[in-house]
């Protein structure tokens, strides 16, 4: 026979061959009994699924920044690329001071017309500057660019008036014929009075350009006022139409009244 103490031996053995095999299976399945471990645990996946989240937007926003420093890139190359087209007539000052003497800096708004000369030189075929023939300019009514005094900014102004522009066309001409006459000089006292009368055209036509862009504001003032005074008129012509109203509303009450009184007295 077998002995009590080997069989309770034998059974304890076996309750905790039973208890590590169903703690090893609740931990293949991820099921814990310990309260402590699961908020642990449950710590843990929050804090997973939040670094996840952090990494998904800080990708979004970099990607969303790397877009945008490139287009940013792109602008500026077009920009400086559009500046490298201009014509700059900047001079470089000579060294000896005889030379120093007679160097004067360019103007803007003759830098910007000048563009537009040479451009349509350039683009007329069988005319030549030694010639001295005059070169066409396209007219162009819609805008005009208005150069400031400073020389950082250009913005265009509104045209609305022909006879401003053919003066500015007339004007501009002019100054056509002054640069080609430039380009024809070889010596430096010929060209300095060329210079100097291109100046000033093109400071008289940045004038003129401000005046007209002061006209329309004006313009436009005084037409909203207008509008404000006919909007005022309106209102008051209404108000006068429904005191007209009002009045035979109450009158015919009281014509009625004397009618019937009226009456009673012929009785």
């Amino acid at each position: 026979m077998q002995n009590p103490a080997d069989r309770s031996s034998g059974e304890r053995d076996w309750s905790a061959r039973i208890r590590a095999s169903i703690t090893r299976l609740m931990e293949m399945e991820e099921i814990c009994m310990d309260l402590s471990k699961a908020a642990e645990k449950r710590k843990a996946q929050e804090a997973e699924q939040a670094f996840r989240a952090k990494v998904d937007r800080l990708e979004a926003e970099s990607e969303i920044a790397h877009n945008e420093h490139w287009e940013r890139l792109r602008n500026v190359c077009s920009t400086s690329i559009a500046k490298k087209m201009r014509l700059t007539t900047t001079k470089i000052p000579p060294a000896s001071a005889k030379e120093s003497s007679s160097w004067r800096p360019s103007h803007e708004a003759l830098d910007t017309l000048a563009v537009a000369a040479v451009t349509e030189q350039s683009n007329e075929p069988g005319e030549t500057a030694t010639k001295g023939k005059k070169t066409k300019r396209s007219r162009r009514q819609d805008s005009l660019p208005v150069g400031e005094e400073s020389g950082t900014e250009q913005k265009v102004v509104q045209v609305y008036d022909p006879t401003l522009v053919q003066a500015v066309d007339k004007l501009a001409d002019k100054l056509t014929q002054l640069l080609s006459q430039l380009q024809t000089a070889s010596d430096e006292a010929t060209a300095e009075p060329i210079l100097a009368a291109a100046a000033n055209i093109a400071l008289e036509v940045t004038k003129m350009r401000r005046c007209e862009e002061v006209a329309m504001t004006r313009l436009v003032e005084i037409e909203e006022h207008r509008q404000q005074i006919m909007q005022g008129l309106l209102e008051y012509e209404q108000r006068k139409e429904q005191r007209g109203s009002q009045g035979d509303a109450d009158s015919a009450p009281s014509s009625r009244d004397s009618s019937s009184s009226l009456q009673r007295d012929k009785r």
